[in-house]
């Protein structure tokens, strides 16, 4: 998605309405074959800022199909917030680590946020590392 992007922005002290970005905030979804690799991404996009936060679930179940057979395997979640502008940085950065041929990556658009969820995210989600 490129443009503007309207997103709708719930206050407490505020109106309720529609602000507009030059960006929109997404929901970076991959699932990992372990914890170890589902850590490593999280903290690779967070310390390169692609992303304000990455939270890591599971582990879960999956089934899917694989070179003409099903597989049942564990995996984990990892659910980056960032950007759509940094979107293709964080995909590089997880196919690096990623051990899988095809991972599973997509992402989805915030369709609400609080502002200071919001300025948060814009906050921490630069695109450019710091040191600590």
């Amino acid at each position: 998605m490129t443009g503007w992007f309207s997103l709708r922005i719930f206050g407490k002290n505020s109106k309720c309405g529609r602000q507009k970005y030059t960006n929109a905030f997404i929901h970076l979804r991959v699932s990992a074959p372990n914890l170890q690799v589902a850590r490593d991404i999280a903290e690779e996009l967070v310390a390169k800022r692609l992303a304000a936060a990455v939270h890591v679930t599971g582990p879960s179940r999956t089934t899917y199909w694989w070179q003409d057979e099903i597989h049942n395997e564990v995996e984990w979640l990892c659910e980056a917030r960032t950007s759509e502008s940094l979107k293709d940085r964080a995909i590089a950065v997880i196919r690096e680590i990623h051990p899988y041929e095809v991972p599973e990556i997509f992402s989805q658009v915030f369709q609400s946020a609080t502002p200071e969820y919001a300025a948060w995210l814009i906050q921490y989600a630069t695109g450019e590392e710091t040191s600590s």
